[in-house]
């Protein structure tokens, strides 16, 4: 009995081991690149700071180059929803400096977006149980202990050990893709959000009646967000980010106005917030180079454009 209670222990200390060495791996961190900022801990004193989902996590790279070290952070997730949002300014918003710069950053569709329907994986590593809504201990151990869901991942990062893979955001696209790439890509994400939000196309008034829900949960978690920055003498502004032709072609006048716009819009309120709009900016309607996957995601040089063009927009007015 001592014996088997004995190796079942030592089993369970080599499984946690295994995890932990699992979870040092470069292929581990190729799959959560976002979060290697946030290990290295979120600084105090920021002058600036970046909210918002996949888009802004690749439209911001470069802004570190424009302030002070430990100055800037980018707070944007892969798939981070308006209340993931939410959560994590509430958790750092005393990092901030009066005065300092909070860019709530959105894109078309994350307005009918839920924490719910993401992935919450960041959510387990970078908030405490109390502030994670409707926590699960069993999603908790998956999380931190990934090898639990899929063993063979200790396999894969043997052999992405061997291929050298460069650990950067742009590594994980080409420098620019072809036309025709870039439209097969456009096509999928928009035809992805489609399906994700049960919608007939992205060009008509949304019909759903969840996603009107989502609407007006994400509606308050912005105006809250706005609200809580102009008590504490901090700058919210609203950033729209560039998307290329090939895929701001699938979007209508009624879909936008009735979703992104009328969230800033009752967000905001009687607040004066800048509105920095660069979904149809020339720039980049036309220039597949500034993506990394020929509309959405921006690379370095795409990013660096942007971001020199929010700072102008900042320091003048």
């Amino acid at each position: 009995m001592i014996w088997g209670l004995l190796f079942i222990l030592l089993l369970a200390a080599m499984f946690i081991g295994l995890n932990a060495f699992y979870k040092r791996t470069d292929y581990f961190k190729w799959q959560h690149l976002e979060l290697g900022s946030y290990k290295q801990g979120v600084p105090k004193q920021l002058d600036c700071g970046v909210f918002g989902s996949t888009y802004a996590l690749y439209a911001f790279q470069a802004m570190p180059q424009y302030h002070s070290k430990n100055r800037f952070f980018n707070f944007s997730l892969n798939a981070e929803s308006i209340e993931q949002d939410y959560l994590l300014f509430n958790k750092y918003k005393t990092h901030f400096n009066k005065r300092a710069f909070v860019l709530f950053t959105l894109a078309p569709c994350v307005c009918y977006y839920t924490y719910k329907a993401s992935p919450q994986y960041n959510s387990y590593f970078l908030l405490s149980h109390k502030e994670i809504p409707n926590f699960k201990l069993s999603r908790y151990l998956s999380y931190r202990l990934p090898l639990l869901s899929d063993f063979k991942q200790i396999f894969r990062s043997l052999k992405f050990l061997l291929s050298e893979q460069e650990m950067s955001l742009d590594a994980l696209f080409p420098p620019s893709v072809s036309e025709e790439v870039a439209k097969m890509n456009m096509k999928g994400m928009a035809e992805g959000w489609m399906h994700l939000f049960r919608l007939p196309n992205l060009r008509e008034k949304n019909q759903d009646a969840l996603n009107e829900r989502a609407l007006k949960e994400n509606t308050n978690d912005l105006k809250v967000m706005i609200d809580d920055c102009i008590q504490h003498e901090i700058v919210p502004v609203i950033v729209i980010t560039p998307f290329a032709r090939e895929l701001t072609n699938y979007f209508g006048k009624a879909f936008l106005d009735n979703g992104m716009y009328k969230l800033i819009q009752d967000a905001v309120g009687t607040h004066q917030v800048r509105v920095l709009d660069y979904l149809y900016d020339a720039d980049y309607q036309n220039n597949r180079s500034l993506f990394a996957d020929g509309g959405f995601r921006l690379n370095n040089a795409g990013s660096s454009l942007l971001c020199k063009k929010v700072m102008k927009e900042l320091l003048e007015n």
